[in-house]
């Protein structure tokens, strides 16, 4: 008798509607950053720190993305635990992976580097994974719900400290691009993990799975998302530099994109001058000072921040700085 291979999988045994799911939050992932990046070059007004529709899509986005690694670590748990030489050489890849972005965060945004985004999490995730692939639906559907309130009720200022503030249970959110804190975020991977667990438990049950609503046209339309889903990690680690550096190029090294980004520089300097005039000062005063705030600005790296409105409380001191300097020199 010749074995089949049910439609919803691939020859070696992966599911396309599990990788499928995975390359969907994936490139959601890359197109909520290239707008992040579009409003870090001042080439958009979007507000993802401080609108609620942009934070509520990071907090969906980021959700589906822990949540498939939950169902997806309940899925490899079934057939291989993770521990040994496998489990290992994916977590140093994940590991690497959050050096990388934390060494090159540092180099582009020093003041906002990412010292415990995405991966970071997953690697601490994965280092916890022995533990958590012993844990029935019950037991971990309780600590994920547990690991979502715990940071409501138990936050205390005595762990903002860096070296603690990784927990989630500080009072006050690091200055970074990207924070993704064990608590809460691990009670979504813990949730997706008990689905998983309900969903592959049994053998039958992945079967089921296997075969069910799957085959011809929507299989086929699943593939292209599936395979970027299986390598995920390569998109991740891959995307912001592609994306980030074409961006830079239109910006500062072809001018393709430099009469929007001086629309936006015109703006923001007619907006201090205004400012500057109604609190009583002359018109060359205020010319002056303001062109020494956006070559200050521009000097600490916020000018892109300023230009797309983005300046947050992190950056007070610099401005502060800035500020100062020009009041100085104008006086």
């Amino acid at each position: 008798m010749t074995a089949t291979v049910p439609a919803a999988t691939t020859p070696g045994g992966r599911l396309v509607w599990l990788d499928a799911a995975r390359g969907a939050a994936v490139a959601a992932m890359v197109a909520y950053h290239l707008c992040w990046d579009l409003a870090f070059f001042g080439l958009a007004g979007f507000d993802l720190t401080g609108d609620p529709v942009w934070l509520a899509a990071r907090t969906a986005i980021l959700s589906a993305f822990l949540a498939v690694a939950g169902v997806s670590l309940a899925r490899a748990s079934v057939h291989a635990p993770p521990r040994g030489r496998r489990w290992a050489i994916r977590l140093a890849m994940i590991g690497g992976g959050a050096a990388a972005i934390s060494a090159g965060t540092w180099f582009a945004v020093s003041e906002r580097f990412v010292w415990f985004g995405v991966l970071h999490h997953l690697f601490v995730a994965g280092l916890a994974a022995p533990l958590i692939a012993r844990l029935p639906a019950t037991a971990a559907t309780g600590l994920g719900l547990a690991a979502l309130v715990l940071p409501e009720v138990a936050a205390t200022p005595a762990l903002d400290a860096p070296w603690v503030a990784w927990i989630g249970l500080g009072m006050a959110e690091p200055a970074t691009n990207d924070w993704v804190p064990v608590l809460p975020w691990i009670g979504v991977h813990l949730l997706g993990f008990a689905a998983g667990r309900i969903v592959f438990g049994r053998r039958a049950a992945e079967q089921a799975a296997n075969g069910a609503g799957a085959g011809g046209r929507t299989d086929g339309l699943l593939r292209p998302l599936a395979r970027v889903g299986r390598h995920s990690l390569a998109v991740y680690l891959l995307h912001q530099p592609i994306l980030w550096g074409g961006l830079w190029l239109a910006v500062e090294g072809t001018g393709v994109l430099a009469p929007e980004r001086a629309d936006r520089e015109a703006a923001f300097l007619a907006s201090c001058e205004r400012a500057c005039t109604d609190s009583g000062a002359d018109a060359a005063t205020c010319s002056a000072y303001c062109g020494c705030v956006r070559d200050g600005l521009a000097g600490e790296g916020l000018l892109d921040r300023a230009l797309a409105d983005r300046l947050g409380d992190a950056d007070s001191a610099a401005v502060n700085r800035v500020v100062g300097r020009c009041v100085a020199r104008e006086r």
